[in-house]
């Protein structure tokens, strides 16, 4: 895992990271009437736009099909992103995930989800 650093509480951040010999580009903005953070990503083809930031394993679980990295997006107290100071405190961390990792994170919630199938 990579942790994304230099997250401060502005609430329009505009961050490029290297990651897998490929630039990554983050954007983030805080709303302050949602009380939420909201991110766009742009990886070579792909862009995510404008989706709003929740705690997971792996975010960008729904599009690995179009790219093999994820983001793990966690919480020191299980809560998603609702405060500007987030990132500042550390409340919220980011971190890339390499291929392997949501490999291995993919297989953990498929095998967890077959065995609550066939235990029912």
């Amino acid at each position: 895992m990579f942790k994304l650093n230099n997250l401060t509480n502005e609430a329009r951040q505009n961050k490029s990271y290297r990651f897998l010999t490929t630039d990554v580009v983050i954007q983030l903005y805080y709303s302050e009437v949602n009380l939420g953070w909201f991110i766009t990503i742009i990886y070579n083809d792909f862009k995510l736009e404008n989706v709003r930031l929740t705690c997971c394993k792996n975010f960008l679980d729904h599009y690995r099909r179009k790219i093999k990295w994820g983001l793990k997006v966690t919480s020191k107290d299980d809560l998603d992103p609702y405060n500007i100071e987030d990132f500042v405190s550390d409340r919220i961390q980011l971190y890339f995930l390499t291929p392997d990792e949501v490999d291995y994170v993919t297989n953990i919630e498929y095998r967890y989800n077959s065995e609550l199938l066939y235990d029912a």
